[in-house]
Protein backbone atom coordinates (compact mmCIF):
# COMPACT_ATOMS: atom_id res chain seq x y z
CA UNK A 1 0.00 0.00 0.00
CA UNK A 2 1.34 3.33 -1.21
CA UNK A 3 2.34 5.67 1.91
CA UNK A 4 -0.26 9.22 1.98
CA UNK A 5 1.52 12.09 0.98
CA UNK A 6 2.05 14.71 3.33
CA UNK A 7 1.30 18.42 2.61
CA UNK A 8 2.36 21.68 4.47
CA UNK A 9 -0.33 25.12 3.66
CA UNK A 10 1.69 28.00 4.86
CA UNK A 11 -1.39 30.40 4.93
CA UNK A 12 -3.78 27.45 5.12
CA UNK A 13 -6.28 30.09 6.94
CA UNK A 14 -6.82 32.25 4.82
CA UNK A 15 -9.30 32.49 2.09
CA UNK A 16 -7.60 30.67 -0.84
CA UNK A 17 -5.98 27.91 1.77
CA UNK A 18 -9.45 27.39 3.14
CA UNK A 19 -10.51 26.33 -0.80
CA UNK A 20 -7.23 24.05 -1.15
CA UNK A 21 -7.94 22.54 1.99
CA UNK A 22 -11.35 21.52 0.56
CA UNK A 23 -10.29 20.24 -2.51
CA UNK A 24 -7.71 17.96 -1.12
CA UNK A 25 -9.03 14.53 -1.10
CA UNK A 26 -8.09 13.41 2.24
CA UNK A 27 -7.72 9.77 1.67
CA UNK A 28 -4.36 10.32 -0.50
CA UNK A 29 -2.70 13.02 1.93
CA UNK A 30 -1.91 14.20 5.30
CA UNK A 31 -2.69 17.86 5.12
CA UNK A 32 -0.93 20.15 7.79
CA UNK A 33 -1.30 23.71 8.33
CA UNK A 34 1.02 26.48 9.02
CA UNK A 35 -0.47 29.84 9.55
CA UNK A 36 0.27 32.66 12.35
CA UNK A 37 -3.57 33.05 12.63
CA UNK A 38 -5.37 29.80 13.05
CA UNK A 39 -9.13 29.74 13.37
CA UNK A 40 -9.94 26.62 14.50
CA UNK A 41 -13.69 26.89 13.67
CA UNK A 42 -12.77 27.18 10.16
CA UNK A 43 -10.80 23.79 10.56
CA UNK A 44 -12.66 21.58 12.91
CA UNK A 45 -14.36 19.99 10.25
CA UNK A 46 -10.80 19.05 8.57
CA UNK A 47 -8.79 16.24 9.58
CA UNK A 48 -5.54 18.08 10.14
CA UNK A 49 -2.48 16.04 11.39
CA UNK A 50 -0.23 18.92 12.45
CA UNK A 51 -1.06 22.96 13.21
CA UNK A 52 1.72 25.43 13.42
CA UNK A 53 0.99 28.62 14.72
CA UNK A 54 3.74 30.91 13.58
CA UNK A 55 5.01 33.05 10.42
CA UNK A 56 7.59 32.18 7.99
CA UNK A 57 9.95 34.78 9.78
CA UNK A 58 10.23 33.12 13.03
CA UNK A 59 13.39 31.12 12.33
CA UNK A 60 12.83 28.89 15.76
CA UNK A 61 9.11 27.95 14.90
CA UNK A 62 9.70 27.55 11.30
CA UNK A 63 12.25 25.45 11.76
CA UNK A 64 10.45 22.89 13.93
CA UNK A 65 7.53 22.95 11.60
CA UNK A 66 9.81 22.26 8.27
CA UNK A 67 11.67 19.28 10.10
CA UNK A 68 8.46 17.35 11.59
CA UNK A 69 7.95 15.56 8.54
CA UNK A 70 9.36 14.57 5.46
CA UNK A 71 6.92 17.17 2.97
CA UNK A 72 6.21 16.00 -0.21
CA UNK A 73 4.53 19.47 -1.18
CA UNK A 74 4.31 22.70 0.45
CA UNK A 75 1.86 25.49 -0.75
CA UNK A 76 2.74 28.79 -0.01
CA UNK A 77 0.07 31.20 0.11
CA UNK A 78 0.94 33.55 2.64
CA UNK A 79 0.76 37.66 2.25
CA UNK A 80 0.59 40.55 4.05
CA UNK A 81 -3.05 41.28 4.24
CA UNK A 82 -2.86 44.48 6.29
CA UNK A 83 -6.14 45.63 7.54
CA UNK A 84 -8.37 43.53 5.35
CA UNK A 85 -8.94 46.09 2.84
CA UNK A 86 -7.57 43.31 0.04
CA UNK A 87 -3.35 43.07 -0.43
CA UNK A 88 -3.38 45.71 -3.09
CA UNK A 89 -4.69 48.34 -0.56
CA UNK A 90 -2.45 46.52 2.26
CA UNK A 91 0.89 46.60 0.68
CA UNK A 92 -0.05 50.80 0.15
CA UNK A 93 -0.56 50.99 3.64
CA UNK A 94 2.55 49.82 5.09
CA UNK A 95 5.08 48.58 2.27
CA UNK A 96 7.93 47.50 4.16
CA UNK A 97 5.29 44.86 5.92
CA UNK A 98 4.71 43.75 2.68
CA UNK A 99 7.97 43.42 1.90
CA UNK A 100 9.04 41.63 4.61
CA UNK A 101 5.92 38.75 4.30
CA UNK A 102 5.71 38.61 0.45
CA UNK A 103 9.72 38.48 -0.07
CA UNK A 104 11.63 38.36 3.14
CA UNK A 105 9.46 35.35 4.30
CA UNK A 106 9.21 34.03 1.05
CA UNK A 107 13.10 33.94 0.62
CA UNK A 108 13.34 32.95 4.25
CA UNK A 109 11.34 29.64 3.60
CA UNK A 110 12.95 28.49 0.55
CA UNK A 111 16.56 28.75 2.15
CA UNK A 112 15.43 26.70 4.69
CA UNK A 113 14.18 24.26 1.94
CA UNK A 114 16.71 24.21 -0.49
CA UNK A 115 18.53 20.59 0.81
CA UNK A 116 15.20 18.96 0.76
CA UNK A 117 13.32 17.23 -1.78
CA UNK A 118 9.68 18.86 -0.99
CA UNK A 119 7.87 20.34 -4.36
CA UNK A 120 7.35 23.98 -3.57
CA UNK A 121 3.78 25.58 -5.41
CA UNK A 122 3.12 29.14 -4.84
CA UNK A 123 0.70 32.27 -4.97
CA UNK A 124 1.82 34.86 -7.55
CA UNK A 125 -0.22 37.44 -8.80
CA UNK A 126 -1.04 38.44 -12.59
CA UNK A 127 -0.55 42.01 -10.58
CA UNK A 128 3.09 41.03 -12.02
CA UNK A 129 2.56 42.28 -15.21
CA UNK A 130 1.01 45.78 -14.67
CA UNK A 131 -1.63 47.70 -16.03
CA UNK A 132 -3.70 46.70 -19.73
CA UNK A 133 -2.45 49.98 -21.71
CA UNK A 134 1.26 48.83 -20.96
CA UNK A 135 0.45 46.28 -23.75
CA UNK A 136 0.02 47.03 -27.87
CA UNK A 137 -1.34 44.64 -28.87
CA UNK A 138 -3.87 44.05 -25.31
CA UNK A 139 -2.35 40.65 -25.35
CA UNK A 140 0.01 39.58 -22.55
CA UNK A 141 1.41 35.98 -22.64
CA UNK A 142 2.91 33.89 -19.95
CA UNK A 143 6.62 35.32 -21.21
CA UNK A 144 5.18 39.33 -21.58
CA UNK A 145 7.77 41.67 -19.79
CA UNK A 146 6.67 42.23 -16.50
CA UNK A 147 5.93 46.21 -15.60
CA UNK A 148 3.69 45.75 -12.08
CA UNK A 149 2.28 49.45 -11.12
CA UNK A 150 1.62 48.57 -7.83
CA UNK A 151 3.08 47.70 -4.28
CA UNK A 152 1.34 44.42 -4.42
CA UNK A 153 3.17 43.53 -7.76
CA UNK A 154 6.51 44.90 -6.97
CA UNK A 155 6.56 42.58 -4.50
CA UNK A 156 5.27 39.11 -6.23
CA UNK A 157 7.92 40.66 -8.67
CA UNK A 158 10.35 40.46 -6.32
CA UNK A 159 9.24 36.97 -5.07
CA UNK A 160 9.36 35.72 -8.32
CA UNK A 161 12.86 36.59 -8.39
CA UNK A 162 14.14 35.02 -5.09
CA UNK A 163 12.18 31.50 -6.67
CA UNK A 164 13.78 31.67 -10.08
CA UNK A 165 17.79 32.09 -8.23
CA UNK A 166 16.97 29.24 -5.79
CA UNK A 167 15.60 27.23 -8.83
CA UNK A 168 18.74 28.31 -11.04
CA UNK A 169 21.20 27.51 -8.21
CA UNK A 170 19.72 24.63 -6.32
CA UNK A 171 17.57 22.98 -8.72
CA UNK A 172 14.73 23.30 -6.57
CA UNK A 173 11.00 22.23 -7.83
CA UNK A 174 8.90 25.09 -7.35
CA UNK A 175 5.95 26.46 -9.26
CA UNK A 176 4.57 29.94 -8.96
CA UNK A 177 1.01 30.28 -10.01
CA UNK A 178 -0.12 33.42 -11.37
CA UNK A 179 -3.82 34.56 -9.95
CA UNK A 180 -5.93 37.32 -10.69
CA UNK A 181 -8.95 38.07 -7.84
CA UNK A 182 -10.23 35.14 -6.26
CA UNK A 183 -13.71 35.56 -5.60
CA UNK A 184 -16.15 32.82 -4.29
CA UNK A 185 -18.32 32.13 -0.77
CA UNK A 186 -16.60 32.98 2.03
CA UNK A 187 -14.88 36.17 1.22
CA UNK A 188 -14.14 38.43 3.79
CA UNK A 189 -11.85 41.20 2.67
CA UNK A 190 -12.80 44.16 1.68
CA UNK A 191 -10.33 44.11 -2.13
CA UNK A 192 -11.11 45.77 -5.52
CA UNK A 193 -13.71 42.92 -6.35
CA UNK A 194 -15.56 43.17 -3.15
CA UNK A 195 -18.63 45.04 -5.12
CA UNK A 196 -18.96 41.09 -6.99
CA UNK A 197 -19.57 39.56 -3.57
CA UNK A 198 -22.09 41.66 -2.97
CA UNK A 199 -23.77 41.84 -5.83
CA UNK A 200 -24.05 37.95 -5.54
CA UNK A 201 -25.07 38.10 -1.65
CA UNK A 202 -27.89 40.59 -2.84
CA UNK A 203 -28.83 38.19 -5.62
CA UNK A 204 -29.02 35.49 -3.32
CA UNK A 205 -31.48 37.27 -0.78
CA UNK A 206 -33.03 39.04 -4.33
CA UNK A 207 -32.19 42.71 -2.76
CA UNK A 208 -32.07 46.04 -4.52
CA UNK A 209 -28.13 47.30 -4.28
CA UNK A 210 -25.60 49.87 -5.33
CA UNK A 211 -22.24 48.22 -6.37
CA UNK A 212 -19.44 50.55 -6.37
CA UNK A 213 -16.61 48.85 -9.06
CA UNK A 214 -13.45 50.13 -10.47
CA UNK A 215 -13.91 51.84 -13.74
CA UNK A 216 -11.31 49.31 -15.31
CA UNK A 217 -11.36 45.80 -15.81
CA UNK A 218 -10.74 43.09 -13.72
CA UNK A 219 -9.20 39.53 -14.53
CA UNK A 220 -11.23 37.42 -11.80
CA UNK A 221 -11.13 33.11 -10.77
CA UNK A 222 -13.98 31.70 -8.74
CA UNK A 223 -12.21 30.12 -5.53
CA UNK A 224 -13.16 26.49 -6.48
CA UNK A 225 -11.29 26.56 -9.75
CA UNK A 226 -8.08 28.32 -8.48
CA UNK A 227 -7.80 25.82 -5.87
CA UNK A 228 -8.50 23.21 -8.49
CA UNK A 229 -5.44 24.71 -10.43
CA UNK A 230 -3.49 23.90 -7.22
CA UNK A 231 -4.23 20.24 -6.20
CA UNK A 232 -5.32 18.82 -9.92
CA UNK A 233 -2.73 20.23 -11.85
CA UNK A 234 0.57 20.26 -9.51
CA UNK A 235 0.05 17.72 -6.68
Amino acid sequence: MLSEKQILIIGGNGFLGQGILQAIPNKKYKISILDPFLDHKNLKQNKIKHLFKCSTLNDKDINHALNKEEWDYIIHLAAFGGKGNGLLKAANEDFNKAVHINVTGFANLLNKLKNKNAKIIWSSSTVVFGEEIFYKNKTIKENSILKPSTNYGLTKLMAEEVANFYIKNYNMNITGIRLPIIIGPGLNYRGVAAGISDMAFASKIKSKCTINMPSTPLDIIYIKDAAKIFVKRHI
